[in-house]
């Protein structure tokens, strides 16, 4: 297959998208500076373990941006339960086979096993750190190379200075480029079959710490051949490129979109997305400033400055305690008396530090913790969460989790680390078959519990009805309603009889109960020919 691009062309579309990502450089670098100060070095160059605080004088912002990205952590990828599950898209019928649902059931379970076994915690935690401040975050996930066919998962999320990325027809994040620095001595360990130029040569003898620009393109590949397998036939391409050399080091491919680029939201004609840092931003600095002016105010007020009459004072004034100063007039040195009011602001920096808690939902994401409550509090508040995160949520399923479990989906099945696919899979799709996946975390299941709440208040109702009618249980499969509430509760299979089972149980119970019904009746008939024997003695006698 012909190389589609040169190292030149992919140079060159790279610093097209990054001149076009200019005009959010400066409002990400504010950002940063006001919410994420160690991550404020997108336009500003910071020399490793400097401070990064000297422009914030309020910690609410940084902490209501930690609490929101660590109730999406735990709402949508905790590491406690399993957060999502398997099945087969778009087919109610497959998905109810015994052995298909068990073997959906242990491949979500495997896993997850596998995410919780990598670095995934660590990584998607900076990930919904870059996703609320900056509205924008990229993760990447990366089988873990080794001897084994499959040897685990690897997550990176890249600073959002580090990447650029182009939007198919549908507003989807298609095509990613990230830049790396890497010396000399790094690029022979990543490439060793790439031949330096002369310039990283010379660099390797007399500078061997510094450090050259590669880029790595991830896009969709146009010309292929679906029916290779080799790595240029994928369908997702990979290309390492120098940029020193304008040069293609390395091409392969992904079968999967490896890079999740998602947005918080996004206004039309926009590529990068906006978070709730963008929407709180004013907010932030105003709180900001104002603490920064009490703060001067209460120095004025315990420390005030001071008055000197020209040559009143002999010396120096020494104002440390129990320290004298010589003066000539006992008028010479006077203080500045301070007629203002430092917590003049306290009620406005309370209604903003409200105001900036209420942008990153800080209450409003706290998942009720108790046994305790109702199934009407639980539904109003999944309802409250709905209203909230409904939009948002959407865009992180299509951006995010769903690319997620797909990547890890193909990349244990092709490493054999997933279940064999049962027989009646096989025969309906091949090796081809569709896999969707249903999110299971604290709000999907409460979203579903919803559900069982209203059978669970249906049957209550009719019980009420059925002391007048007994019939109107009729109305209810009760079978179905049982299985419904175990599967939204998320019983598992293998606990639950199979249809067929169930079936056989029933014949079984059928079949004693007409022995049963026949021996009693055998009895019955035994005893009134006995009692018809008694009488017509008793009558001969």
């Amino acid at each position: 297959m012909a190389q589609e691009y040169t190292g030149r062309e992919l140079i060159e579309r790279f610093e097209s998208l990054r001149n076009n990502r200019r005009t959010w450089e400066d409002h990400w670098q504010e950002l940063a500076d006001h919410l994420i100060p160690r991550k404020a070095t997108i336009t500003t160059v910071r020399t490793p373990g400097t401070k990064a605080h000297t422009k914030r004088f309020a910690s609410e912002p940084m902490h209501a941006l930690d609490v929101l990205a660590a109730n999406l952590q735990g709402t949508l990828t905790s590491r406690s339960f399993r957060w999502f599950d398997l099945q087969i898209a778009n087919n109610d019928e497959l998905n109810k086979v015994p052995a298909i649902r068990q073997w959906l059931q242990e491949s979500s379970k495997r896993m997850w096993n596998a995410i919780n076994a990598s670095n995934f915690h660590s990584a998607v935690h900076e990930f919904y750190i870059d996703l609320t401040g900056f509205g924008t975050a990229s993760i990447m996930c990366e089988p873990t190379p080794g001897p084994k066919k499959y040897n685990g998962l690897q997550f990176v999320t890249h600073p959002i200075e580090s990447y650029v990325f182009e939007e198919d027809y549908w507003g989807r994040a298609n095509a990613c480029c990230y830049i790396y620095a890497w010396t000399t001595r790094q690029i022979r360990k990543r490439f060793p079959d790439f031949e330096l130029p002369e310039k990283m040569q010379n660099a390797h003898e007399s500078n061997p710490h510094e450090k050259f620009p590669f880029l790595h393109w991830i896009l969709p590949r146009g010309d292929r051949d679906p029916y290779k397998v080799d790595t240029k036939n994928m369908e997702y391409a990979s290309c390492w490129v120098d940029i020193t050399s304008a040069e293609i080091v390395e091409e392969s491919g992904y079968n999967e979109m490896p890079s999740m680029v998602t947005r918080w939201s996004r206004n039309s004609g926009e590529v990068y997305g906006r978070g709730p840092g963008n929407t709180a931003l004013a907010d932030i600095k105003v709180l900001n400033k104002s603490t920064e002016l009490e703060l001067n105010a209460w120095a004025k007020f315990i420390d005030p400055p001071f008055f000197v009459l020209d040559d009143g004072v002999i010396g120096k004034v020494d104002l440390r305690p129990g320290k004298g100063t010589i003066i000539r007039d006992r008028d010479a040195l006077w203080f500045y008396e301070f007629r203002g009011r430092a917590d003049i602001g306290r009620i406005k920096f309370q209604e903003l530090r409200e105001g900036i808690r209420k942008t990153f939902f800080a209450d409003q994401l706290e998942l009720p913790r108790s046994d305790r409550m109702t199934a009407e509090e639980i539904r109003t508040r999944v309802e409250l969460m709905q209203r909230v995160l409904g939009p948002t949520l959407g865009r992180l399923e299509t951006e995010f989790l769903n690319p997620l479990i797909d990547r890890v989906f193909g990349i244990l099945e092709r490493g054999g680390a997933l279940p064999e696919a049962p027989e009646e899979l096989i025969e309906a799709f091949g090796n081809s078959q569709s896999i969707d996946v249903k999110y299971s975390g604290p709000l999907a299941r409460s979203e579903r519990m919803s559900e069982v709440f209203s059978v669970q208040r249906l049957y209550e109702s009719l019980a009420q009805a059925a002391q007048i009618d007994p019939t109107v249980y009729d109305i209810i499969n009760h079978e179905e309603a049982a299985r419904f509430m175990a599967d939204n509760q998320d019983v598992p299979e293998t606990i639950l009889r199979s249809p067929d089972e169930m079936e056989e149980m029933r014949n079984a119970r059928a079949e004693a109960q007409q022995t049963q019904t026949q021996q009693q009746q055998g009895v019955e008939q035994a005893q009134i020919i006995e009692s018809l024997a008694r009488a017509d003695k008793l009558t001969r006698e």
